[in-house]
């Protein structure tokens, strides 16, 4: 199990390196496509992201990896809790792989502006 912290109202950006399980080389990406979505325990839907909306970029294929950026402005709208997600790879073929589960602590942020 995977487990990491963001100060809510920060911008969330990371990286997957799939690699094969058996071999630990690189998986070519050529042709796939990418989902990501973050949710609460109670499966409460906080961000959406793909390789279509351009949130998830996979710029050299064949290294097998993968970048996921969430802005600011989204975070700032998860709640103080722990939520979820995972990265989802569709190759051409319609095979499809989901990483393991990502347990993100969102944690108050002390600096922000009144409203």
């Amino acid at each position: 199990m995977i487990k990491l912290e963001l100060k809510r109202g920060d911008t969330l950006r990371g990286s997957f390196a799939l690699k094969d399980k058996v071999t630990g080389q690189p998986i070519d990406l050529t042709g796939c496509s990418f989902r990501m979505q973050v949710r609460t325990k109670q499966k409460q839907l906080l961000a959406d992201l793909s390789s279509d909306a351009g949130n998830i970029v996979c710029s050299d294929p064949p290294s097998g990896v993968v970048s996921v950026e969430i802005d600011k402005d989204v975070t700032a709208t998860f709640p103080i809790t722990t939520v979820f997600y995972d990265l989802e790879t569709t190759f051409s073929d319609g095979y499809r792989i989901s990483t393991e589960t990502i347990h993100l602590k969102i944690l108050p942020d002390e600096t922000w502006t009144a409203s």
